[in-house]
């Protein structure tokens, strides 16, 4: 029985302890003392205060000077009496009158208007909120007094919101704040204030988010896009927005095209005209960052690309000022009018020759660039001068019209209307303010300029441009020449001796460059009958003045040693064998299995380098041997010509293995044609070879010329036949004399037919280049024909700025549904 007992104490012990355990565990709640209204403390405060004063007047005569034994006697001090009066309140509450009480403070409260709060009024009703019966007429003057005031501080908050100027959600959100904390609104009355007020901020929301997305929309750069992303924060402020997420993601997308469009755009070492290479790096600049590595690397690649230009352009230069150099000492030293009139051919030839490297230096390097000027300035004539750069002006003009005519609003097509205002402003600066081209293009390209001159006023003002330049890079070597070196400048730079541009009297719009200084030479004059010493413009005879006009003994059929030789020359290679030229094999090499929609997925050039390149290494022979002439539809007829060995491929062969020939190659490609497990047959193009031809010439329709291509030369040129009825031969003997004068002193030979030389030494005199080109060593005989292209026997197209790329591709972050197409 004792042992029942023990157990039973211990399992009642040990339930008391578990359940004093989870008692502690569980949060107390606790019952905190409701704070009376501000109200009764001071009616209690100010009942005190009256009670002691009147003791104090009633028994002492006066409260401010009280006997110090009467204080004893006399009621507690306010302070004390308010706090004595709340702890007994505290202690038993059951001895307030609380329905007298809130009758009362309710009074007070519906009677107040200054200083009363709403949160006051609030925490009064929520205090005697059951501590007096529902429906009392504490409570009911109480919320009315609470209403009205919910009511006019929403009616001002509205009326401030309506009357706003260019609402946005953060004023519309800074209004409802201060109203907020004017009027003291609780947390349990905010719905009943601001119920209206935020519906109106979720419209002016809506309605700036729609802007800002037709702003985003437009926005194609990165500063576009942070100016939009400013405004955002400017016109949102604290208030919560997806639009901040949305540009954002815009933002990364575009950085991210422009380091994808870096890395892959452009070839390395740069290749190509300088004006798009310097517009990129300016944008990579302002849309990266000048201190990105990518961007850094750009303009430095972008540096050496200007000063590699500019080198070759000034190289160029200086060949041509030696050519010049020369053919002025040799028309100084000359005597006979052909050889005179040949080396004025010969320096014409040179002087267009100059006029095309300034042209193509215009194009390639910048009508900006500063050297390209200096040099232009100096070497060109005033109408060479005015034709190259107003033939340069209509063609920016005519790109600018394409551009405004697609209204392409990618910041690259930006950049490119930007770059040819640019550039056409640049030069119409530098030619004649008296061209006619000038005010037809500046009135046609008005507002065009208006902003080329602000933008560089702008960045004038701000300290963010060069010199003259705006959103260019500097020279890499603007600067002066030698002052040792002018006079040598001076002896190279050709006259025109045309240039007779009239002017108005006694002003020189052209200035006094340095180009038009007077041809001197550093040796001791020479006195030539007829001449006048120094031969200025060039060696053309002076004009002697009245006294010293005299007649002139010369005689123009006196023949010089010279002349002679070169008849000799003439004698001596007329009659030589002429060697056969290696000619080029063209043929024509027709897909049946491929349509020219297939070629127009890859774009034709670049098919055409594929297919070159394919043909090329199936006979193992450098790429620069075979190249891809048109593309014509049927299936695909590919139009292709096969070059001969060059010379240096020629001496880099192997003793015993020359390299193949054209007609090797084309034999080779046949029998790999033919044959299905062929290297041509298994390559990248072997899937559209399974049914192709190949035939050798060039395909007929109009314009086409069969056969193989060959090389000519001036000596070979077609010469009309005589007509049979009527015969103009000239007697031998007087053409002879025409061209040479007496020839009774050159020995021709006892083995040459005198007639036949006379008769085509005659012929020949007569054409436009002169005699100079019976010399075998003059550029005349060697040239094959006549070309402005510089580099025409260039294969050019497999270079990498030459192949086409596709615009935008799709990135990451890139919404293709936007690319905005210009009109075509």
């Amino acid at each position: 029985m004792d042992d029942i007992k023990q157990e039973f104490a211990v399992a009642l012990a040990t339930s008391m302890v578990e359940d004093v355990q989870r008692h502690r565990q569980q949060p107390k709640e606790e019952k905190r003392w409701k704070m009376p209204p501000t109200v009764v403390r001071a009616v209690i405060f100010v009942q005190a205060l009256l009670r002691r004063r009147a003791f104090l007047l009633n028994f002492g005569g006066s409260y401010k000077d009280p006997d110090p034994d009467l204080l004893e006697l006399a009621p507690p001090d306010p302070l004390m009496a308010v706090a004595l009066y709340f702890c007994r309140r505290a202690r038993n509450p059951s001895f307030v009158d609380y329905e007298r009480e809130a009758l009362a403070v309710a009074g007070i409260i519906s009677q107040r208007e200054v200083g009363l709060r709403m949160s006051d009024v609030s925490d009064i009703a929520f205090y005697y909120k059951g501590t007096v019966p529902d429906g009392h007429m504490s409570l009911t003057i109480l919320q009315e007094k609470l209403d009205s005031m919910v009511i006019k501080t929403q009616e001002e908050l509205q009326d401030e919101i309506r009357l706003m100027e260019d609402p946005t959600p953060a004023k519309v959100h800074a209004t409802i704040e201060h109203h907020r904390a004017s009027a003291h609104v609780p947390e349990e009355q905010a719905h009943r204030v601001f119920a209206e007020s935020k519906l109106r901020l979720a419209e002016t929301c809506e309605e700036a988010a729609a802007e800002f997305r037709r702003e985003i929309d437009r926005a194609a750069t990165v500063p576009e896009l942070d100016a939009v992303r400013s405004r955002v924060e400017q016109s949102y402020g604290p208030v919560e927005t997806p639009i901040r997420e949305e540009v954002e993601v815009e933002r990364r997308r575009r950085i991210q095209y422009l380091e994808m469009e870096l890395e892959t755009r452009w070839s390395r070492p740069f290749a190509g005209p300088l004006p798009p290479h310097s517009r990129a790096a300016r944008r990579y600049e302002l849309e990266l960052g000048k201190d990105d590595p990518k961007v850094r690397e750009f303009v430095q690649e972008e540096r050496r690309y200007v000063a590699a230009l500019e080198a070759q352009f000034e190289v160029k230069l200086a060949q041509y000022q030696a050519q010049l150099r020369e053919l002025a000492a040799k028309r100084r030293d000359a005597r006979a009018r052909s050889i005179i009139a040949d080396l004025d051919e010969q320096t014409d030839a040179v002087n267009r020759n100059v006029q095309q490297t300034i042209e193509e230096a215009i194009v390639q390097i910048g009508c900006d660039n500063a050297k390209v000027t200096q040099r232009a300035k100096e070497m060109l004539s005033r109408d060479a001068h005015s034709t190259a750069y107003s033939i340069q002006a209509e063609r920016v003009a005519e790109e600018l019209r394409i551009e405004i005519a697609q209204n392409d609003p990618s910041p690259e097509a930006g950049d490119r209307r930007r770059g040819a205002a640019l550039d056409l402003e640049a030069l119409l600066d530098r030619l004649n303010p008296l061209h006619p081209v000038q005010n037809a293009l500046r009135d046609e390209f008005a507002a065009e300029l208006d902003d080329v001159i602000a933008a560089r006023e702008a960045a004038v003002a701000t300290g963010a441009a060069d010199e003259d330049e705006v959103g260019r890079p500097p020279s890499a070597s603007a600067r002066a020449l030698p002052a040792g070196a002018a006079d040598e400048e001076a002896a190279a730079r050709p006259v025109s001796p045309a240039a007779t541009e009239s002017e108005p009297e006694g002003e020189d719009p052209w200035g006094a460059p340095k180009g038009y200084a007077m041809l001197e030479h550093k040796e001791p004059e020479i006195t030539i009958p007829g001449r006048q010493g120094k031969l200025p413009n060039g060696g053309l005879p002076d004009i002697p003045t009245e006294s010293e006009a005299k007649p002139v003994e010369f005689d123009p059929f006196d023949m010089d040693e010279n002349t002679k030789h070169l008849l000799d020359t003439f004698i001596g290679t007329t009659n030589a064998v002429p060697q056969e030229l290696p000619k080029d094999l063209t043929m024509v090499l027709t897909l049946e299995d491929a349509t020219m929609q297939l070629v127009q997925q890859q774009t034709e050039e670049v098919f055409k380098i594929k297919l070159a390149r394919a043909l090329a290494e199936a006979v193992q022979v450098p790429r620069q041997r075979l190249k891809t002439l048109s593309l014509a539809p049927g299936s695909v007829k590919a139009t292709l010509v096969i070059f001969e060995a060059s010379e240096m491929e020629a001496a880099e062969a192997e003793p015993g293995s020359p390299p193949m020939t054209a007609a090797q190659i084309y034999k080779a490609l046949l029998e790999q044609l033919e044959d299905a497990s062929s290297h041509l047959r298994l390559g990248e193009l072997g899937p559209f070879l399974g049914s192709a031809s190949m035939e050798e010439g060039v395909p007929g329709g109009a314009g086409a010329v069969g056969g193989r291509m060959e090389h000519g030369s001036v000596a070979g040129a077609y010469s009309a036949h005589p007509l049979g009825s009527v015969s103009r031969d000239l007697p031998a003997s007087n053409a002879m004399n025409r061209s040479f004068g007496n020839i009774s002193s050159i020995d021709l030979g006892a083995s040459h037919d005198v007639s036949h030389v006379t008769a085509k030494a005659a012929s020949t005199l007569r054409s436009a280049w002169g005699v100079s080109r019976l010399d075998p060593g003059s550029s005349q005989a060697q040239q094959a024909f006549r070309t402005t292209c510089p580099k025409a026997e260039e294969d050019g197209t497999t270079e990498l700025w030459a192949v086409p790329y596709d615009k935008q591709p799709m990135y990451t972050f890139y919404n293709k549904e936007k690319e905005a197409k210009g009109p075509r």
